[in-house]
């Protein structure tokens, strides 16, 4: 599962939130209403969204390609609709950025190391994504800042 952070370096704040999901025909679904409900109050303060660019990988099945796809298309068109401005970008560049190595383990060591306060919220191993989104601000935080 995916998540969303939001970052003030500034103010060193932080907030995590895993994406909404909902059932839908008996999957699990992007709840955009949800998401859009989520960020709607924060719009004005969000000067940058940074989604990581996502790929169809060898192997994977037709179906969840198709709706992993689709959710990531329904994030960008949420971040559009609430006037944030969006910037889309290679894991290999941000992990680059600030040196993460691709394993999940090295993105919430990482994490750890830059917001140590807030390590307990991506303390098990299932919560990488919470981790690699905080990255994801993070490297918005600083491209921002320059």
């Amino acid at each position: 599962p995916g998540a969303i952070a939001m970052v003030q370096r500034s103010a060193r704040h932080l907030a995590v939130f895993d994406l909404p999901t909902m059932v839908l025909r008996g999957r699990h679904r992007l709840d955009w209403e949800a998401v859009a409900f989520l960020l709607e109050p924060f719009t004005s303060d969000i000067r940058l969204a940074v989604v990581e660019a996502v790929h169809s990988m060898p192997g994977e099945g037709v179906s969840s390609v198709f709706w992993f796809g689709a959710a990531w298309g329904e994030l960008l068109g949420i971040l559009s609709a609430l006037g944030i401005r969006t910037l889309e970008v290679e894991p290999a560049t941000w992990k680059t950025a600030l040196n993460v190595r691709a394993d999940k383990e090295s993105s919430r060591l990482r994490a750890t190391g830059l917001w140590p306060y807030q390590s307990s919220l991506w303390k098990l191993k299932k919560h990488h994504g919470r981790a690699e989104a905080v990255l994801l601000a993070e490297y918005g935080s600083r491209i921002t800042t320059r």
